[in-house]
């Protein structure tokens, strides 16, 4: 029977994996149905900019990028506010979010007529390398559109397609619904891959606790050892090909 040492390490390790758990869930759950989320064009009756997005709003506009409108998407357990700009030819596209408390988040995007998308997002992103689909960030957005014009031309040297003009909130819809139905699962299988690796190791430790305390562990150490490893070793590969497959779909 587990002592006190190790029902409360078993405690502690059941209160990690729970959030990581809900954490995985959430993840999977964006990426099951892209598309589900709605988008609506509320250009005409949008809020006030706070101040980090209308700064960086303004840092776009001295670029040459031009307002489009304001987004917001309908998602599950809540609803999230997007400025969109454009730069003066249309072929780069920016989004402006709020982030955490009073700053925000952006993201330059440049599509081409293939659908094949080169993306830099700041403060926080992924960095993706696949075909038709390249993710960058930088940690501010002076850098990140630095980065983005070298990875457009990069990007661009070896396409065989154009960049796509976008001009009008219409287009800006069109190319989001056409991105979560090509590029949402490539952008977002980092996270849940995280996610899942955080909650395979927990319970990899919670299984090294639990079948010595009941009489379940091998009685050579070094078996033991191996069996664990080669528990967390599997679940971590399993998870990681079935993510992999379902994210190229």
């Amino acid at each position: 029977m587990p002592d006190l040492i190790d029902v409360v390490i078993i405690g502690a390790l059941l209160i990690l994996i729970l959030p990581s758990a809900r954490s995985a869930l959430r993840w999977a759950r964006s990426m099951a149905n892209p598309t589900a989320r709605r988008v609506e064009d509320i250009s005409g009756y949008a809020p006030p900019m706070p101040d980090a997005v209308a700064e960086a709003a303004r840092w776009l506009e001295a670029q040459g990028f031009r307002p489009l409108g304001v987004s917001r998407t309908y998602m599950a357990g809540g609803e999230g506010l997007t400025w969109h700009l454009a730069s003066a030819d249309g072929t780069i596209t920016a989004e402006v979010v709020p982030f955490g408390q009073r700053g925000m988040m952006a993201q330059l995007t440049t599509t081409l007529e293939d659908d094949s998308v080169v993306e830099t997002s700041c403060p926080v992103g992924e960095r993706i390398r696949t075909t038709g689909f390249r993710s960058s960030f930088a940690p501010d957005l002076e850098k990140a559109y630095e980065l983005h014009l070298r990875e457009r031309e990069e990007f661009l040297s070896h396409a065989v397609s154009a960049p796509r003009r976008v001009t009008t909130m219409e287009q800006v819809l069109q190319a989001d619904h056409v991105y979560r139905e090509k590029h949402f699962r490539r952008k977002f299988a980092p996270g849940l891959r995280r996610s899942t690796f955080q909650l395979v190791a927990l319970l990899t430790a919670m299984l090294a606790i639990v079948l010595p305390v009941f009489g379940a562990a091998p009685e050579d150490p070094l078996l033991f050892l191996l069996l664990i490893v080669g528990v967390g070793a599997a679940g971590i590969l399993i998870t990681s090909l079935l993510i992999n497959a379902y994210a190229s779909r």
